[in-house]
């Protein structure tokens, strides 16, 4: 297929990640003719811990549970890389995947459904015509009736829309550290979590795979300076001085703020392009997949409307308040940090409403609600 022909898309999708590849699935599925575009080949390793929850699972349109290297039901937590308490909960937590096959799978669904899939094409922007969308790309120009930007955080078409201003940044870093298959099973199915002091709003974490632990941290963009020598010492602490580290790479982590453009004419932005990250845990991928049919379901009933307004009223019910809720805890968390570390450390009830938390049985809004009044004095 050859995309410098002129010939007029349905919907062009730019990003092959969760948001992207799930957009073009459900359009595909609904009998649009959908472009996805992808500026990496595919798949390719790309900066993500890779915890799947099983929320997010659930939204994907395959067996997320086929790519588990391991499955989460506990956590070591720690502050400041000290001494370590142990959590357990009787269900599983979340999914340790590896994104790239994560992504991977993705687009063959998309493709299977019916989307064309053009990788390693980079598009450098767009321009909205009377009725349509044109893109400028490393292939050519192409025009489509709609385009949904899934380029992520720093790509050209989400950019053009909602400049880097609108957002609040946050930066992670991670590496993986290599040992052999059985060493997992120490870990027993738990990860750690490290509230430490160096990253103030933030965390760290090891995640063990199949063949390697998967290290990082997560912030302000403010404190990445010191990123790199946390997360050196991180794995001296967790693997041992004599450690590889392998992949060690950062990226940042856009959060929206009350004014940040998630739609505009006939473009839709999903997924970190329009900074749907969770603001407590900057986990990205529930509100990719879910974005992304939410963007697709606008355009599929309401075309000759106003898509974009119906894309932002159902991202306002969707996932907005919830998001919201999780800054309120997220600020409370800032004003004493060891104090949520010794409640959640200690408290097994804590850790529990915790899992069921990341689990999707419960929300940030159920849990601000069970504060009763001591929510008045979270920060709204």
């Amino acid at each position: 297929m050859s995309v410098t022909t002129g010939k007029p898309y349905d919907v062009a999708v730019i990003g092959a990640g969760p948001a992207g590849t799930v957009c073009a699935y459900h359009l595909s599925r609904a009998g649009a003719d959908v472009l996805l575009l992808e500026k990496e080949t595919i798949p390719c390793y790309k900066c993500c811990a890779g915890g799947l929850t099983l929320k997010a699972a659930a939204l994907l349109p395959i067996d997320a549970g086929a790519l588990c290297e391991n499955t989460v039901f506990g956590a070591r937590l720690c502050y400041g890389m000290g001494s370590e308490i142990n959590h357990r909960y009787a269900q599983p937590i979340t999914y340790l995947v590896r994104r790239e096959k994560l992504d991977g799978q993705l687009a063959e669904a998309a493709v299977s459904a019916g989307a064309h899939l053009k990788p390693a094409c980079r598009v450098y922007g767009l321009e909205q015509l009377d009725g349509k969308v044109r893109l400028d790309t490393a292939a050519g120009s192409l025009e489509a009736a709609y385009a949904i930007a899934a380029d992520g955080a720093g790509g050209a078409v989400g950019r053009t829309i909602a400049p880097r201003s609108q957002f609040k940044m946050g930066f992670g870093m991670e590496c993986q550290v290599p040992f052999s298959g059985h060493k997992s099973l120490e870990w027993d199915g738990l990860v750690t979590i490290d509230l430490s002091p160096p990253i103030f709003g933030g965390y760290g974490w090891v995640f063990p795979k199949k063949d390697h632990l998967n290290i990082g941290v997560g912030g302000p963009v403010a404190l990445s300076k010191v990123f790199r020598s946390y997360i050196k010492s991180l794995v001296e602490k967790k693997a041992g001085q004599n450690a590889e580290i392998k992949q060690l790479r950062g990226s940042l982590m856009p959060y929206r703020r009350k004014n940040t453009v998630m739609a505009s004419g006939r473009v839709l932005l999903v997924g970190d392009a329009a900074g749907l990250m969770d603001p407590l845990s900057s986990e990205g991928i529930y509100a990719a997949a879910l974005s992304g049919r939410l963007a697709a379901e606008a355009i599929m009933k309401h075309q000759g409307e106003d898509v974009a307004l119906f894309y932002r009223w159902a991202v306002e019910r969707e996932i907005v308040p919830e998001w919201e809720a999780a800054e309120s805890f997220l600020h409370t968390g800032l004003m004493a940090p060891h104090l949520v570390y010794s409640l959640v450390s200690r408290s097994p009830r804590a850790f529990s409403a915790l899992s069921r938390l990341v689990r999707g049985e419960i929300t940030y809004n159920y849990m601000k609600r069970r504060l009763g009044p001591f929510r008045l004095l979270m920060r709204p």
